[in-house]
């Protein structure tokens, strides 16, 4: 029974944060990362390094109070999502006549393949990251 509640929260929480329009922009993002990815390499093979260091220090000067921001407000998102998280979370668990819908195996199915369409962006994201590449 405890793993029929696991999926209860799974498909809840995959159908509040899927969006088709989101995953094709995505994509969308993805393409425009491999493109700027192959300018990125052309660049590095043409080895002008003073060019290179003159562009990452503008860079640095020219974005440095914006990305202050961003952090700032990706933390205190991040605190806002965990919380609701947890509150949703005990919601859910209070709902009774969720589960037999939830319990289908099409709600369970659909679940795990919204789930496999996150897990796919969030390991590229990561993957990226490593690289230090970052995307929406």
């Amino acid at each position: 029974m405890e793993n029929i509640n696991k999926n209860s929260a799974v498909i809840l929480e995959q159908l509040a944060g899927y969006n088709s329009n989101d995953t094709d922009e995505y994509l969308i993002t993805l393409k425009k990362t491999l493109e700027e990815l192959k300018e990125l390499n052309l660049v590095l093979k043409n080895k002008d390094f003073t060019e290179n260091i003159t562009y990452v220090n503008n860079f640095i000067s020219q974005n440095k109070e914006q990305v202050n921001w961003q952090l700032e407000e990706i933390k205190k998102l991040t605190k806002n999502i965990h919380d609701i998280c947890l509150e949703n979370k005990e919601l859910e668990n209070e709902k009774q006549e969720y589960k037999e819908l939830i319990d289908s195996n099409h709600c369970i199915e659909m679940a795990n393949k919204l789930s496999e369409i996150k897990k796919l962006k969030e390991n590229m994201k990561f993957f990226l990251s490593k690289k230090g590449i970052y995307i929406n």
